[in-house]
């Protein structure tokens, strides 16, 4: 499959890089200590999100300075409903699996959240864009995905409501 994955815009944060890196570099204590297993593995990336990584809110300012608030708040909304949408796409071509619609779904996602700041999921989606043929990856990496794209609406939803704060003290 052709394109790119875990695309960074410049100028990106520190944290984005980290991110990004998390899905395909091991982890230093793991090449010293063979005995990491995939439950730790796993824990690290769940605290990474828990940490509250679940958005770059720096990719929305600086999308509000260049296409204004109004617009914004209104991207949200649509991603919201997109989002919503792709995700129970995702599920019915996981349950007929469909590794077709799955790889086309996966790419939808990765291409549409990473510009509104939801890196963790697209880095995820990008992942799995590629690695679709392997059933049971997928399968594992499914409460992964659940747990990102609801925290994923949870934040762009927090951050429409902040968007709409800002117009009202505006006004």
């Amino acid at each position: 499959s052709t394109g790119m994955n875990a695309v960074l815009t410049k100028p990106f944060k520190e944290e984005q890089l980290k991110l990004a890196l998390l899905e395909y570099l091991p982890r230093t204590d793991k090449i010293e200590d063979a005995k990491t297993s995939p439950d730790e593995e796993a824990t690290v990336k769940t605290t990474v999100l828990q940490e509250g990584l679940i958005g770059d809110a720096e990719i929305l300012h600086d999308l509000t300075e260049q296409i204004g608030s109004e617009a914004v708040k209104a991207l949200l909304e649509l991603a919201l409903t997109d989002l919503r949408q792709l995700h129970e796409a995702l599920k019915q071509a996981f349950a007929d699996e469909d590794t077709d619609k799955l790889t086309i779904t996966f790419h939808t996602i990765k291409s549409s959240v990473h510009a509104l700041g939801a890196v963790p999921l697209a880095n995820i989606a990008a992942k799995l864009e590629n690695e679709t043929n392997n059933l049971q990856l997928v399968r594992e990496r499914m409460p992964e995905i659940e747990s990102l794209v609801e925290r994923t609406l949870a934040w762009w939803e927090e951050q429409a409501e902040s968007i709409d704060n800002t117009i009202a003290d505006n006004d």
